[in-house]
């Protein structure tokens, strides 16, 4: 017998279902069960005896949802292997792909690209690249098409266009120097690029290519001089050297900013820019010279190649002496020096020197250059000057052959061709001179031992020609001793004086006092005189004015008695030469009585004048005065009293008045007190700066600072 069992008791009917429960003695209901193991590997199923059954199945793809992984069964256990082929396209121009799932910047199927080909730098204004081809692997370089516009990068060329070789190519302004004012401005990027162009030199000699084997050491040099800034860039040097095979030693640069240039050649420069150049003598294979030899020459970004010929013309001299060839034979052992002077560079080119030495057979010893690069040249000739370039030249005597000078023989001068013959004459003028002071001869007894000198001035070179000199010494008799050049170079001079300089060309001259017989002074006599002729006599009077000076301090005499110790000057500048002739200076010793040490000048060269005062300049000519104090009597100070002052022949009185005037100070700082306290030690100075003195152009200081009485430092 069977009872059944309360409805709702949990019964099986089969393993493949759950939930099964007894309902009026039968059981039944349930779910299906679930069979799954969550590998995807196996095959799953439900046996209603055993339940569920995992069975390994190798063919299933186990996918993690990543396409560029391989998804794999084996043995029930999935594998995923990442596999670049997955990702790769092929294309050379989309880069390299690769399977990276993990990278952050794979896309949606784990891929990541990397290496994709760059598009080049555009090789320059008139070529670029295009897009990327597939067929080449490459980008192909185009180029712009003939008559395109573009930008050469140089500023001082304008319509810049593409040309048919594919190069930008625009025209010089004209002006291609570092410009001083701005035209147009344009906001800093922040960016500063050095641009930088390829160049390759070819170098010929009169045409020709430059000879491997000589023996000409001297360094050759060719300069790219920049337009903008004149700095000459190295481009190419060369020598012979016999230590080497081929003795040809050659060093040319490889690359240059991009810019305008000119081509300069040098060799032969007795220094760096001393402005001289060796003669070309026989054993010199490139011409000595400082000589331009191309100008405004572009130097484009990229490749630049430059031909550069070092031309050069052979010359043969002619040399006269006053119209005769020189004497073979004498005594003159002063070297007599022919200069070419290059109209482009101004350079001085020695074509000739000669002298005579009694030790050969003839004494004459001449030694003339043998080329010259061709060009226009200006021909001077130069003797007896005292140094290199001082502009003065000693007086020709009886013992000179050529005459002592520095002149041009000839203007324009053209070297050209394979050959040029120059003639040249030095020509010279005998001179007398019948010099007078004030009128009258020179006293023929005296004892200013002081050298009064008279030069003649060439006004085409402003170089001082000594024509005389004189000065009186006890020890002879007559005192007088007087020595008067013999001869001139023919020319227009203007007769210069010149006594009582503190030294040569300082621009300043001592007072003249009882002692002296001629005046001090540096003053032009007479202008625009001309020398011409075989001979030619010269009358040269100096003129001297009897000097009286009435020196006020404000409008009051000046005080006999003080502790001023600093000198005060008067100086009359004179309006031919600019130099400072002392008047007057004094001071105050305690040491005398009264303490006033006052000393003026008795004469003084008739002319015309400005009136200036010095006190206190730091040193001469400096430019800054210190502050006047309450211990100074007259004020510190650098300033023109008076201006165009007429000195006449005869007797003058000059009144000339000191004025000052007192100055208080309020100093401010933001417009705030200076603070009482504080650490900055460094000096804050005040000047005024003088509109007189800071504007004359005649050797006065140019800009002159007056400290004012307001020097501090906050300590």
């Amino acid at each position: 017998t069977f009872t059944n069992v309360a409805n709702g008791t949990a019964c099986s009917t089969s393993a493949c279902l759950t939930g099964e429960s007894c309902m009026a003695g039968s059981c039944g209901g349930g779910a299906p069960r679930t069979c799954d193991d969550s590998n995807p590997c196996t095959d799953d199923s439900c046996d209603m005896t055993t339940g569920c059954v995992f069975v390994n199945d190798d063919t299933n793809t186990p996918d993690d949802g990543i396409g560029c992984t391989d998804d794999v069964c084996s043995n029930g256990f999935a594998s995923h292997t990442p596999s670049n082929a997955n990702c790769d396209d092929g294309a050379y121009c989309t880069g390299v792909e690769t399977c990276a799932p993990s990278n952050p910047a794979a896309d949606a199927n784990g891929c990541i690209t990397q290496n994709v080909p760059v598009k080049p730098a555009d090789p320059g204004p008139c070529s670029y690249y295009g897009a990327c081809n597939e067929a080449t692997d490459s980008f192909p370089l185009l180029t712009r098409n003939a008559g395109a516009t573009c930008n050469d990068g140089l500023s001082c060329t304008t319509g810049d266009v593409c040309n048919a070789s594919g190069q930008c190519r625009g025209a010089i302004t004209g002006n291609c120097g570092y410009a001083t004012t701005c035209g147009t401005s344009t906001p800093f990027s922040g960016i500063i690029d050095i641009p930088q162009a390829q160049i390759s030199l070819t170098i010929t000699l009169g045409g020709q290519p430059l000879p491997q084997n000589g023996t000409d050491g001297t360094t050759h040099t060719i300069y790219a001089v920049s337009k903008d800034t004149g700095v000459k860039h190295q481009i190419s040097y060369f020598y012979w050297d016999t230590y080497y095979t081929p003795d040809l030693r050659r060093f040319d640069g490889e690359r240059l900013i991009p810019g305008v240039y000119d081509i300069l050649y040098r060799k032969g420069e007795t220094s760096t820019d001393s402005g001289y150049v060796s003669l070309t003598d026989q054993y010199d294979i490139g011409p000595n010279g400082v000589r331009v030899l191309a100008k405004d020459v572009v130097i484009y970004a990229g490749q630049n190649d430059l031909t550069i010929d070092i031309p050069q013309t052979s010359i043969a001299l002619n040399l006269t002496l006053g119209g005769q060839p020189l004497p073979q034979n004498g005594t003159d052992g002063t070297t007599h020096t022919i200069y070419a002077v290059s109209k482009d560079t101004g350079v001085k080119h020695q074509i000739s020197y000669f002298y005579w030495d009694t030790y050969y057979t003839p004494d004459l010893r001449r030694f003339d250059g043998v080329r010259l690069i061709p060009g226009t040249y200006d021909i001077l000739y130069r003797k007896g000057e005292t140094s290199t370039d001082s502009g003065y030249v000693s007086l020709t005597d009886q013992y000179d052959i050529g005459p002592n000078g520095v002149q041009w023989l000839a203007k324009d001068v053209v070297i050209s061709g394979a050959s040029t013959t120059i003639n040249l004459d030095i020509p010279q003028t005998q001179i007398t001179l019948d010099i007078t002071l004030g009128g009258q001869p020179l006293p023929e007894n005296g004892t200013d031992g002081t050298t009064h000198v008279l030069y003649a001035v060439n006004k085409a070179n402003g170089v001082k020609h000594q024509i005389s000199y004189f000065y009186w010494d006890t020890y002879y008799t007559p005192d007088l001793r007087r020595f008067d050049g013999v001869r001139l170079m023919p020319g227009t001079y203007d007769i210069l004086y010149r006594k009582g300089e503190t030294s040569t060309d300082s621009g300043y001259v001592s007072l003249t006092d009882q002692y002296d017989i001629g005046p001090n002074g540096v003053r032009i006599l007479a202008q625009d005189v001309v020398i011409s002729g075989v001979s030619q006599n010269l009358a040269i009077d100096i003129p001297q004015a009897s000097l009286a000076l009435n020196i006020t301090l404000d409008g009051q005499p000046l005080p006999d008695t003080g502790t001023d110790g600093t000198t005060h000057t008067i100086y009359a500048v004179s309006h031919d030469t600019g130099v400072k002739h002392q008047i007057s200076y004094f001071y105050w010793d305690t040491y005398y009585t009264p303490d006033l040490r006052r000393f003026d000048g008795v004469r003084l060269m008739p002319g015309t004048y400005d009136i200036l005062y010095r006190k206190g300049e730091t040193s001469t000519d400096s430019g800054y005065v210190s502050l006047t104090d309450q211990y100074d009597i007259g004020p510190n100070g650098v300033r023109i009293l008076a201006k165009d002052v007429v000195v006449s022949p005869g007797a003058n009185t000059l009144n000339i008045d000191i004025p000052q005037t007192p100055i208080a100070l309020d100093i401010t700082l933001g417009g705030q007190p200076l603070p009482d306290t504080g650490t900055d030690g460094t000096t804050h100075t005040l000047y005024a700066v003088s509109y007189d003195t800071r504007r004359q152009t005649s050797n006065l200081v140019l800009l002159l600072g007056h400290l004012l009485h307001a020097r501090f430092a906050t300590v």
